[in-house]
């Protein structure tokens, strides 16, 4: 099984102003979907994660931002946060689709 991966930025939290900046997203929830090549069958994962506190050089207010932007911080953050064992939270999130899609393609070949 090969899969490939797609965010969607579902939503996103802000705070009028923080540390001087305006509209500074704090929390994103988000979809990652692993989609199989062979079958197109896919799994969702749904979270939610905490945006730390933005650098004023390189800060984007939340009107300006996009969706490849977010996903790039999502994916960062959930790079380094702990998952399960020694996995990370991202890691972990494409074990759990890999079982999700297991399970849903064995389930197809059985009826």
């Amino acid at each position: 099984m090969t899969l490939t991966y797609q965010w969607e930025i579902i939503g996103m939290k802000k705070t009028p102003s923080l540390d001087g900046l305006s509209d500074v997203v704090i929390s994103v929830d988000y979809k990652y979907t692993g989609t199989d090549s062979d079958s197109g069958h896919s799994g969702d994962y749904y979270g939610h994660t905490a945006i730390s506190a933005p650098d004023s050089e390189n800060f984007v207010a939340l009107g300006n931002l996009t969706e490849a932007q977010v996903s790039t911080w999502v994916e960062a953050i959930l790079s380094t946060q702990p998952g399960s064992g020694s996995s990370s939270k991202l890691e972990t999130m494409k074990t759990l689709i890999t079982m999700i899609l297991t399970k849903k393609l064995r389930q197809l070949r059985l009826t």
